[in-house]
């Protein structure tokens, strides 16, 4: 299978990499190989743990717009 260039989550609802066939850690590793190909990967999470293990840039959306853009550390403002 081709990565493709974004990954969304409608890409998993929609049955294309489903939740149910894919392990946790085959889904990481799909995530990470699109990053290192040069791909977007939209995973909307409120998990701090997995937004570090797998982010390397985030935005913060809120109401539609994007309200913060960049690193988890320039986000913290460390």
């Amino acid at each position: 299978m081709e990565t493709p260039g974004l990954l969304s989550p409608e890409d998993f609802a929609r049955g294309r990499f489903s939740a149910v066939a894919v392990l946790a850690s085959e889904a990481e590793l799909l995530i990470l190989d699109a990053q290192r190909r040069g791909g977007t990967v939209l995973l909307p999470s409120l998990i701090l743990a997995e937004i570090e293990t797998l982010a390397d840039r985030l935005s913060i959306i809120r109401d539609g717009r994007i309200v913060a853009l960049g690193t988890l550390t320039q986000l913290r403002g460390t």
